[in-house]
């Protein structure tokens, strides 16, 4: 019984001779100079050549060939509005009234404005 063990456990730590030393090139090398394929027709590729790549180590070789060109990964979608800081003198009573008007619209927030000034008026003149 121990002998089976031994002999399973050989065979599990046996390597396979790697694509370099059979005279062929690494599974990196085959992904480096197909790079510019999509990465289903890579792995179909490197499958009729005798090579098992993984979707995985495509996206892997990729990325670190981009890593060593400095590309680094690129930003999807809008890019962001630079953030303005309300000015120094302008108070919360301040923003909440702009972020009000912005609500209401301006027109409509004009006809507020001169009707509290018509009211202001009266009193003030009444």
């Amino acid at each position: 019984m121990a002998a089976k063990k031994t002999a399973s456990k050989k065979n599990k730590t046996e390597k396979k001779a790697s694509p370099t030393k059979s005279g062929g090139a690494s599974k990196s090398e085959f992904i480096r100079k197909n790079i510019d394929l999509p990465t289903a027709a890579l792995v179909a590729k490197a499958r009729a050549a005798g090579l098992s790549i993984s979707p995985t180590l495509v996206y892997v070789v990729r990325g670190r060939v981009r890593r060593k060109a400095g590309g680094g990964a690129k930003r999807r979608g809008r890019p962001s509005a630079p953030k303005s800081a309300p000015s120094p003198r302008a108070t919360t009573t301040d923003v909440r009234f702009r972020k009000l008007v912005l609500d209401l619209g301006v027109g409509n927030a004009r006809r507020i404005i001169d009707k509290v000034e018509a009211r202001l008026a009266q009193i003030v003149g009444g």
